[in-house]
């Protein structure tokens, strides 16, 4: 209503403004006109008299004051009074508050009040004949447009707009303006909004900052009028409902985020809600799945009068989820006390028992009830008291985190067990000891292992003084053995000299009873290599019946002599399968001859030693099969001890009782398997598995004699052998290769020499000259450019695999063991010669 009757008094002191100065101007010419009439009617009276007495200057005079006279008398009071009304209507203007501006049809200031230029802080000769435009800040210079043309079309117009003071800067203004048409001008009053503009954008700011602050609290806030509608949720509220926007949850009823149904039971639900205070509550997110939150509910009020309700709610799905891993933790930590398969207690710091598991109890053998409230000594033999004791003392003091102990802990029924028991010390929030926690675990079998393992560890000390001694020994019956075989070897193959029948079959003979000496020191020295895993194993692709062919002809003579006739009898022979093994060629002979050997030997005169082989999956089955005494169960159980003939001692037969363990360690090592099955008094069958190869066998070099190749190239030959007799084997071997010159040194000093002052082709060298090694002479000659290209072949009585591998990897060609195989010497100086 104020506003209105401000409007209209507006409006009269406009319409007043405006129409005082054309009233003024009416006034002024209705008074001219009066004394014109008056003037007139003078003259024309007077007119005779004053020409008569005053002449034509006179006249004027007269004329002139009458006039002056009588518009003075009529115009001054009418002045007057329009003056001090223009003069109420211009200082009612002035001490306005707000502008006031008159604008002609071009929006031209005519005038303006002492308000308007105020608020514009510009003197009124910059602001009249400016348009009203030029005043306007350049975004409402189009709302100006529009606001004129309404006033043009309503006849008045209320707009809102932002102008310009001097300083450029801008002043938010209401502009109301009137279009007087009868004037045919604007009347404009303008009243400065900024102090309205900076409290709502105070007002606008705070609620941003408002809206802020909630959208950055980890709460969920939701609104609700008394309806139970939403009016209001932060992000945090529609990130943990699911929703995209907070706009998503407005309008919503506080039922479908919880169960509160329509709307009067809304009201209800937040009454009661609002009385529960914070609470565990269950709500639905968008897609339908729970959401647990804790969640409170508030009234908002102002004067007595409820605006609605404010819930805020977290979630507290990874609480409970922790609470609930905290619980469960909790119970496997229980569990973990109870069921360890150790002994756990937790202790008084006084040392009583409070808490022990069932399997400190059992490993005690007593009750649990026995152990409560026991101090820990009386459960530990007196002579372990005082060491464990220090060591608490120490814990207790602070001076180490833990311990640990090896004592012996007394059962119930007195007798005493080694465990290895850890106590900690637990501590409470305020960091002050609390209680202690004890660890005992059984270690009475390690304790009994460990015996065990010093014993063993007795027994491998003892195993390998005896492989050395071995070894030792091995060499020393080599060096004699080399003289025996060689000479043997010599005197049957020379051609020159052929030996009579009777002589022919003694020298046989030596060379029999050379080889069983060497196998059965191979033998031992095989299986002490084994025990100690240094026996190496080269796997190839070997033909199965190739090296069966190979051990039947090499026991040929021993079968005949025993009246057991060899057979070989291949089940893949009618399909013409190769039977392709992966094996160590040598090693394979060496198992084949130990069971074709035991089949010859433990047979019967007439019996049968038959080798046959089939082809399984993935491996090759061979049987060596015989009909000869056959073994019992009881002789069975001890049959792959070492050195355990089982009872075949007394039989005659000799033997060691070691091929058979070497046999399976061998066929093992090869990635294969031995067992024997056998019948008292119907034979033994043993069972030899290989893995199958696919890709053909390599053929070896014939073994057999050496024979003499058609020409003889000429070949200088270099022999380091300080023993004589070993160095007249080798002479022996070469007049058989005439073509073959050979010197021998008797030293490493000599054979460096002799090699330096006349370079061989090639060198045989025994491992141990006396004066140096045969690896050390070797380095030499290699490091010198005269001897570089000398080629090295090792002939030694020392077969330790470390030896051969030293000597192959410094660079020699070959390693020959001593007995020398006298073929296999003279067909690796023909390949030398050869080349």
């Amino acid at each position: 209503m104020r506003s209105r009757l401000s409007d209209a008094l507006r409006q009269r002191v406009a319409r007043l403004l405006l129409e005082a100065p054309w009233s003024l101007a009416g006034l002024v010419l209705a008074v001219v006109l009066v004394v014109f009439a008056a003037d007139l009617l003078v003259l024309s009276v007077t007119e005779r008299w004053w020409q008569h007495r005053l002449g034509v200057w006179a006249e004027i005079l007269v004329d002139d004051a009458a006039l002056s006279a009588i518009c003075a008398t009529m115009l001054v009071p009418v002045l007057r009074g329009w003056r001090r009304r223009a003069h109420l209507a211009e200082r009612a203007m002035d001490v306005a508050s707000d502008g006031f501006v008159v604008a002609d049809p071009q929006g031209r200031i005519v005038r303006s009040n002492q308000g308007y230029r105020t608020m514009l802080d510009r003197p009124q000769e910059q602001l009249s004949g400016r348009r009203l435009s030029e005043l306007t800040h350049p975004d409402s210079v189009a709302g100006l447009d529009e606001h004129l043309d309404a006033v043009r079309r309503t006849g008045v117009s209320r707009s809102f707009m932002v102008q310009a003071r001097r300083d450029g800067s801008s002043l938010p203004v209401q502009l109301t303006t009137a279009w007087l048409a009868d004037l045919g001008c604007y009347a404009a009053f303008v009243r400065d909004e900024s102090a309205r503009v900076a409290a709502e954008t105070k007002l606008h700011d705070q609620a941003r900052a408002t809206r802020r602050l909630l959208d950055a609290m980890a709460e969920g806030v939701l609104g609700f009028d008394e309806d139970g509608q939403c009016t209001f949720a932060n992000r945090s509220a529609a990130r943990m409902l699911g929703h995209r926007s907070q706009a998503a949850l407005v309008g919503r009823i506080v039922g479908s985020f919880v169960d509160g149904g329509s709307s009067p039971e809304a009201q209800t639900w937040l009454r009661t809600a609002e009385n529960l205070g914070t609470r565990e509550l269950t709500m639905r997110r968008v897609d339908g799945t729970p959401l647990l939150v804790d969640l409170s509910c508030h009234a908002l009020e102002h004067a007595d009068q409820s605006l609605g309700h404010v819930i805020t709610f977290i979630d507290i799905g990874e609480r409970v989820q922790a609470r609930a891993e905290r619980d469960r933790t909790t119970q496997q930590m229980r569990d973990t006390f109870e069921l360890a398969p150790v002994g756990m207690a937790r202790m008084a710091l006084d040392g009583r028992f409070l808490e022990v598991n069932s399997a400190l109890a059992e490993m005690l053998g007593v009750t649990r009830e026995h152990l409560l409230g026991m101090h820990w000594s009386k459960a530990t033999r007196s002579e372990d008291v005082a060491v464990e004791a220090a060591s608490l003392q120490r814990l207790l003091r602070g001076e180490v985190p833990r311990y640990s102990v090896e004592k012996r802990m007394l059962r119930g029924d007195g007798t005493a067990i080694w465990v290895l028991q850890a106590v900690a010390l637990a501590r409470d929030a305020a960091n002050r000891p609390d209680y202690l926690i004890a660890v005992a675990k059984d270690i009475s079998a390690r304790m009994q292992a460990e015996a065990a393992i010093r014993a063993a560890d007795v027994a491998l000390r003892a195993n390998a003084a005896k492989t050395h001694f071995l070894s030792r020994m091995s060499h020393e019956v080599r060096t004699p053995l080399n003289a025996v075989m060689g000479f043997a070897q010599l005197l049957r193959m020379d051609e020159r000299n052929p030996l009579p029948a009777e002589a022919a079959q003694r020298v046989q003979r030596i060379e029999q009873a050379g080889a069983h000496l060497l196998a059965l020191i191979g033998d031992v020295l095989d299986l002490s290599r084994i025990e100690a895993g240094q026996l190496p194993v080269s796997p190839e692709v070997v033909d199965l019946a190739e090296v069966a062919g190979e051990c039947c002809t090499m026991l040929r003579a021993q079968s005949d002599a025993k009246g057991v006739e060899l057979q070989l009898s291949p089940r893949h022979a009618t399909d013409g399968t190769q039977a392709l093994v992966r094996a160590d060629r040598v090693r394979l002979r060496q198992v084949l001859l130990n069971l074709l050997s035991n089949a010859v030997k433990y047979n019967r005169p007439g019996g049968t030693a038959k080798v046959e082989w089939d082809r399984l999956a993935t491996h090759w089955e061979v049987r060596v099969i015989d009909n000869g005494m056959g073994m019992t169960d009881a002789q069975q159980v001890h049959l792959f001890e070492p050195f355990n003939r089982l009872g075949a001692e007394r039989s005659g037969v000799e033997g060691t009782g070691i091929g058979l363990v070497l046999a399976r360690h061998l066929a093992q090592l090869m990635g294969g398997d031995l067992h024997l099955t056998s019948r008292s008094g119907q034979g033994t069958t043993a069972i030899l598995t290989l893995e199958a190869a696919r890709t053909p066998a390599i053929d070896k070099d014939n073994e057999g004699q050496a024979t003499l190749p058609a020409s003889l190239a000429p070949l200088r030959v270099l022999y380091a052998e300080d023993n004589e007799v070993n160095v007249e084997v080798v002479r022996g071997a070469l007049h058989a290769r005439p073509a073959f010159e050979l010197r021998i040194a008797t030293s490493g000093a000599q054979a460096l020499a002799s090699a330096r002052s006349n370079p061989p082709d090639l060198m045989l060298v025994d491992m141990h000259l006396g004066d140096s090694t045969g690896l050390e002479l070797v380095s030499v000659l290699l490091a010198d450019p005269r001897t570089k290209g000398i080629r090295f072949v090792a002939l030694s009585a020392d077969a330790l695999p470390a030896q051969i591998d030293a000597a192959l990897r410094l660079g020699f060609e070959a390693y020959l063991t001593k007995p020398v195989d006298i073929p296999k010497l003279l067909r690796l100086l023909d390949e030398a010669a050869a080349r």
